[in-house]
This record gives C-alpha cells, sequence and structure tokens, in this order.
C-alpha cells in the first residue's frame, strides 16, 4: 500500500467485530465522525485510502495481519511512507486494539514513535506523537484497558453460550436454530429431518458415491429444478463439497468453537437424512475423484479409466485426446509426457481400448483378484442386488417427480418403501460380512459387474459411465499401458491392470485403424507371448522390462501373433 506524502493528511481506520454490523449504523456513524473532525481542525482527509476492517476482531489480534487493513497500514508507516505529522482517526481506541492490555499500548506507542498522531473522536481526545505526557499514557492504558475488558467477557460468555448448546445436543435437546443443518427442524423440542430436503441429501450423497463431483452434481440438481437449500440461495460446488465433508448428514455433529476449529468429539444426536453406509460410500466415491492425474473441462464423454492409466515409456498419465483425419473423427489414448514434450506419441484408439479392457474385465474369474476367502461370493451376489436395488430406487424417484404419473404416486411409494426396506437389509448383511473379514471388494466387484453388463443400454451413458469409473477407481490401482506400432494401421498394445488387492491381469490388444474401405476393429488373444516373455515375469512399472517387452512385440513374427488373433476369433464362433 503507497500511501500520499503529506503531513496535512489524515487517514479514517474503520473497524467492527462481525460483519452483521455493516446493516446497522457503525460504518456511517464512523464515516461521518471523521470527515467533521477534519473539517474542523482544517485537515485533508484522504478517501482514496481503504482503511477498513469490517468483521475484523481486535481481540486477538487478526486486525494487524498483512492482509487487513490496519496490518498494511502498520506496514507503510514502517516503510516511511507516511508522512510524520500524519493523522489516523479512530472512534475510540477500542477500535484500534482490543488485545490485552502489554500488547495494545505497545501498537499506541509504536505509532505514535513512528510521528503518527492518533485522533480518538469520542471522548475526543489528539495524541500527538512529539508530546510526552503521563496523562495521555494513564487516558491511554485505560481506554484499551476498558476494551480488552469489555472482548474478554463477551468471550467467556460467546464460550459458555456454545458449550450450552452442545450440551444440549448431547442430551438430545435441540439447540438454538442456528446450529441446526439445513435439512433439520425443531418441532415441539424434537429434531425432525424435512422431508423434502433429506431427500436432496441423499441424491446429493448417492450421485457422489456414483462418481459425481460437485460441479456434476449441481448440474445435476439444477437440472431436475431442486429447491437449493444452501445459505446463498442457489446451489454451488463449494456447499456441496462441504455438505459430502460434513457428517451431520449421517447424524453426527462436530463441535466447533468461534474461531471454526474442532472442539470434542462428534456427538450422534441429528436424524441421520443418510446412512453410515451411504456416507462412507460418498466419500471413496470423492476420494476416487482426486486419485484424478489428469483433469479437463466436463463433456458429453466420460472416460471411464481417467486417472488409472500408464504409460508404460514415459511413466506419466494417458488421456483421451479427438483426432482428426481427412475429415474423420476419433479419439485416442495419447500420453501426456510424450504431448507436453513433443516426442513421439504412441497412440491407441480410445474406443478399441475401452471395448477390449471391459470384455476382459467381464471374463475374469473372481478368483484371481479377491482370492477364495470365505463370504467373497456371497458378498458378490449380494453388492449385484443392492446395486439393482439403488437404480430401481432411482429410477422411482424420477417416476415420482414427474408429474404425469401422480396417479401411480401411492404404488410407486409402497414399492419404494420395500426397497428401501431390502435396501437396509442388505446393507447391514454386507456390513456383517464385512465385519467377519469377507472383502469389500467382492461387493464392489458385484456392483461392476452390474453396472458393465448394463452399460450398453443404459438410457442415461453420461450416468452409467461415471458410476462404471467410480467402482473401477475404488478397486484398480492403475492400468499401464506399452503401445507398439507394427504397421501403418496396425497396433499392439501391452496391458497390465494392477489391482488394489495386489492382483494383477494381463492382456494383449491388436488393434486395426480404420481405412481402405475397412472399418478396423481389435481382438485380444489368450496368450501369444512365448516362453522368454511369460506375463508373471513382466512388469510394465519396470522401464526396462517394458523395453524389453518393447523389443520383442516390434520384432515378433507378424504372422504368428495373427494367427493368435485368428485361432481365438475362430474359439469365438
Amino acid at each position: 500500500m503507497v500511501l500520499p506524502a503529506n503531513p496535512a493528511r489524515a487517514y479514517s481506520y474503520i473497524r467492527f467485530s462481525t460483519l452483521e454490523q455493516r446493516h446497522g449504523d457503525s460504518y456511517r456513524r464512523q464515516a461521518e465522525a471523521s470527515r467533521a473532525w477534519c473539517e474542523r481542525n482544517g485537515i485533508v482527509l484522504d478517501e482514496s485510502l481503504t482503511l477498513h476492517d469490517l468483521g475484523k476482531s481486535a481481540f486477538r489480534g487478526a486486525h494487524k495481519d498483512d492482509k487487513a487493513a490496519l496490518g498494511c497500514f502498520l506496514r507503510a508507516v514502517k516503510q516511511g511512507k507516511v508522512s510524520r505529522g500524519s493523522y489516523l482517526i479512530v472512534e475510540n481506541l477500542d477500535r484500534l486494539s482490543r488485545e490485552q492490555e502489554r500488547d495494545a499500548l505497545r501498537l499506541w506507542m509504536d505509532l505514535l514513535d513512528a510521528g503518527v498522531n492518533i485522533v480518538q473522536l469520542n471522548p475526543e481526545t489528539v495524541f500527538r506523537h512529539e508530546k510526552t505526557d503521563m496523562v495521555d499514557i494513564i487516558r491511554a492504558i485505560i481506554e484499551l484497558s476498558r476494551g480488552h475488558s469489555e472482548s474478554a467477557a463477551k468471550s467467556f460468555r460467546a464460550t459458555a453460550n456454545w458449550q450450552a448448546k452442545r450440551d444440549a445436543l448431547r442430551n438430545g435437546r435441540p439447540a438454538d436454530m442456528g446450529l441446526l443443518p439445513a435439512w433439520i427442524t425443531s418441532v415441539d423440542d424434537t429434531l425432525q429431518l424435512i422431508p423434502e430436503r433429506a431427500a436432496t441429501v441423499l441424491r446429493i450423497f448417492r450421485l457422489a458415491a456414483d462418481g459425481h463431483g460437485p460441479g456434476l452434481i449441481v448440474k445435476e440438481l439444477v437440472r431436475g429444478g431442486v429447491e437449493a437449500f444452501g445459505p446463498s440461495g442457489q446451489w454451488s460446488r463449494a456447499y456441496v463439497a462441504l455438505l459430502l465433508k460434513d457428517r451431520r448428514a449421517a447424524g453426527w455433529y462436530s463441535p466447533r468453537n468461534r474461531a471454526g476449529k474442532k472442539d470434542g468429539e462428534p456427538i450422534p444426536c441429528l436424524p441421520a437424512a443418510v446412512t453410515e453406509a451411504e456416507w462412507k460410500a460418498a466419500k471413496t466415491g470423492m476420494e476416487g475423484r482426486r486419485r484424478q492425474t489428469v483433469r479437463g473441462r466436463v463433456g458429453e464423454h466420460i472416460n471411464i479409466f481417467a486417472g488409472l492409466l500408464k504409460d508404460a515409456r514415459t511413466q506419466s498419465a494417458y488421456y483421451v485426446s479427438t483426432r482428426t483425419c481427412k475429415g474423420r473423427h476419433w479419439r485416442a489414448l495419447v500420453s501426456k509426457d510424450a504431448v507436453e514434450n513433443g516426442s513421439k506419441v504412441y497412440g491407441f484408439n480410445a474406443q478399441f481400448f475401452e471395448d477390449a479392457i471391459l470384455e476382459q474385465l467381464r471374463k475374469i474369474d473372481t478368483r484371481q483378484i479377491l482370492g477364495d476367502e470365505p463370504g467373497a461370493e456371497e458378498a458378490i451376489v449380494l453388492g449385484r442386488e443392492r446395486e439393482a436395488v439403488l437404480a430401481e430406487l432411482a429410477d422411482i424417484e424420477d417416476q415420482l417427480m414427474d408429474g404425469s404419473v401422480k396417479a401411480l404416486a401411492p404404488i410407486l411409494a409402497k414399492k419404494q418403501a420395500r426397497l428401501d426396506g431390502r435396501l437396509k437389509e442388505l446393507n447391514e448383511l454386507l456390513d456383517e460380512l464385512e465385519r467377519k473379514s469377507a472383502r469389500p471388494a467382492a461387493a464392489l466387484w458385484g456392483e461392476t459387474m452390474t453396472v458393465l453388463d448394463a452399460l450398453r443400454s443404459a438410457p442415461d451413458q453420461q450416468e452409467a459411465r461415471v458410476k462404471l469409473r467410480s467402482l473401477l477407481r475404488q478397486q484398480v490401482d492403475a492400468v499401464w499401458l506399452l503401445v507398439v506400432p507394427r504397421t501403418k494401421r496396425k497396433r499392439v498394445a501391452a496391458v497390465q491392470v494392477f489391482f488394489q488387492s495386489g492382483a494383477c491381469q494381463h492382456f494383449l490388444i491388436f488393434s486395426t485403424d480404420a481405412g481402405n474401405g475397412s472399418k478396423g476393429g481389435w481382438s485380444c488373444p489368450p496368450s501369444p507371448y512365448d516362453d522368454a516373455h511369460d506375463p508373471a515375469d513382466l512388469d510394465l512399472r519396470d522401464r526396462d522390462h517394458a523395453r524389453k517387452l518393447e523389443t520383442w512385440l516390434a520384432e515378433e513374427d507378424i504372422h504368428k501373433l495373427a494367427q493368435a488373433i485368428k485361432e481365438q476369433a475362430e474359439d469365438n464362433g
């Protein structure tokens, strides 16, 4: 902050502790009193500067930090940008500081020592920098001490009030409405969910569990005409993200002090809009999104493998890019580092890759990735059923929102109640399996296969792809890819899928690009490796292994590979 060097200038400092005071008379009163004093004393009030700390507390010195107006003024004083003989006008010394007496008095004296006169408007007093007067010091101590004592008393009462509210919640009594989330109300001293808002909260958590980020959730809510109940009156990414982090939706209240920091253990005292399982599922879905390393604009196409694909050559991420050649458009997987460094890009048809990998995932023996632990198969079955129930419930919600089926509402409501009951049973059964050490991944794999089977026929492709992406991120650690061109139109991709369980699956995908009247295509032969390149001995995360495999794939007899493809095609009928 650069201030004009003029000894006849004054600077008005206006501060109040809470932003709510803007709606009162505090700002106008302080501003008009400063102008009036300057006019009476023939001093120019510099109004080009903003010395306003609105909503800044002076009790603990927050108004003196580098971002606060007073902090900037103090820095300018130390740098000599404020001329000696200038005036700093405050309504009362407690506007300047409400800290403990020593700290407050030190600030007052530092300003005077720097040549700044301090004007107190009420009671009117001018503390001059060139004057040493014990009466002034005593008067300043009295005013500053009074301000600190008032703030200390307010802080004590506020702390006691917050403690009383927390105690009321711990004992099951509704406290001040300001503590309650927007989907809960108090009726006859009983906390109750607001049905419409609670349903919206549940919908938000289910969307998050399906892999939707805050942005997509906001779009979905706005598109569905869902009424917002956040503080701004509109749906926002920030509010949705905050709601998903807040355990109040699951019935837990986390006490916080006036500074916003956690104060004590969470209290299970609120009616829950979501179950613990649904809260955890949303948390897992959000964590899966944070694993994405390549981010971009959300468009119509959802890359199912976003954040999972790794280039064995560069160790960087593969992402989907739209390519154009002779008026034809297609999506290709390209390496991030190769594109950014301008080196050769070993691309691969994204649709061929997706179709091939999803087909191979369907064929996986679950024991290869989950093992033979007791309860795993049961968890897969229950997971599939839970996914089907959730899909039915989502369909019912859509129908109930459609005004054209109001006559069916009672029937749909009964079906919804029955499905809600079954969903609760399934969650309890799966929780029990988890407690018995059955791997939660089994249930997730069952859900994944259900979504995968229904992907092509899903009415909302974007929704289904987001859901599948979320499920894969919860189970797959990374997919490593090595692309080796063989001819202008033919290429082979070695793929290793590393699961979070520690298992690994190996695939080879052969692709032929479209051209010369051919649509192109792909194939995955069962095992075209030779004895020297057993996939069990290869790890594409190791660059040396990747280089050895690249050499073999580039030099291996293409006719042998073609024969493997042909044999697979014959086996598939």
